[in-house]
């Protein structure tokens, strides 16, 4: 019963909510305007657009970057190997 009375309130709550803009978009709608309203630009058009400007370098370009020089070294032994498990019976 509550899940049905939930329902129905926010039925009634999205009615008075449309209502009111349906009834002010009839209104508008039905304020006709004259037809002897006529509208005029006055002026001249826009000028025409400027060409796309085309970019040019002069010069040789920048030499290949020289990769890092990684020199490793490593002093001293390697760790020993390591015991194999001993089972006690």
């Amino acid at each position: 019963m509550k899940n049905i009375s939930v329902r129905l309130a926010f039925l009634v709550l999205a009615v008075l909510i449309v209502l009111p803009v349906v009834s002010s978009v009839n209104n508008i709608l039905s304020n006709k305007v004259p037809n002897s309203l006529c509208l005029a630009a006055s002026g001249s058009p826009l000028p025409q657009p400027a060409p796309p400007v085309t970019l040019r370098a002069s010069g040789s370009p920048l030499p290949q970057p020289t990769p890092p020089v990684v020199i490793l070294s490593a002093s001293g032994s390697p760790l020993p190997q390591p015991t194999p498990p001993v089972l006690v019976a």
